[in-house]
């Protein structure tokens, strides 16, 4: 579930669980897209991103 934060610029955060669920691929791919391309924010231990950052990983994968 993604969370909404209406005292932020972000409006929407996503895990990479929900991304991955998203774009109909696994988690681990959406990690390593991740990691590769610099998108998201680690925060702790889990990865989170902000609308622009899918955005950004839909130009990256292949057949989004």
């Amino acid at each position: 579930m993604a969370v909404m934060n209406t005292n932020s610029a972000i409006d929407q955060l996503w895990t990479v669980k929900e991304a991955a669920k998203h774009f109909g691929v696994t988690d681990s791919y959406i990690r390593r897209l991740c990691l590769e391309h610099r998108i998201g924010q680690k925060i702790g231990r889990d990865r989170l991103l902000a609308d622009t950052d899918v955005a950004a990983l839909k130009k990256v994968l292949p057949n989004a």
